[in-house]
């Protein structure tokens, strides 16, 4: 068992794998299981994602093949995944900010009301972006061949 400090043995080996490749690499699981002798399973792909995060190294998910580095051609196409993510938690805080001004606007104390109101005005871009973004980077249709 490796305590809060130690990094497990799994990702140290991924890590040394990933510190020799190069921007827009892509890298199939198959591979990295057979360079580094860590199975791609769940588990695997955690020690992997720790090592990615050691290196400080941006990437994007093939799903089911691998993964791909950031480059500078799927550098804004990661950002915008990241944002769109983090769309319903965003989605969520603008209604309740909605809730609570509706609610308790008159009550709260000038100090409360400017910081609510700031909140909603830094959530409204950012849904703003990642609507955007969803339509931008939103995979083609597929359509099926009968």
């Amino acid at each position: 068992m490796n305590t809060i400090a130690e990094v497990s043995r799994e990702t140290l080996l991924i890590e040394a794998y990933l510190k020799n490749l190069n921007s827009g690499d892509k890298i199939p699981y198959a591979i990295l299981e057979k360079e580094t002798k860590v199975k791609m399973d769940n588990r695997g792909k955690q020690f992997m994602r720790s090592a990615m995060r050691r290196l400080k190294l941006e990437y994007t998910c093939i799903r089911g093949i691998g993964i791909e580095l950031c480059s500078a051609i799927n550098a804004t196409g990661i950002i915008a995944h990241k944002v769109i993510g983090i769309d319903k938690a965003v989605k969520r805080a603008n209604k309740t900010t909605k809730n609570v001004i509706n609610q308790f606007d008159e009550q709260l104390s000038n100090e409360d009301r400017l910081h609510v109101y700031t909140v909603r005005s830094m959530l409204a871009p950012i849904t703003s972006y990642s609507k955007s973004a969803r339509l931008f980077f939103q995979k083609p249709d597929r359509k099926s061949i009968n």
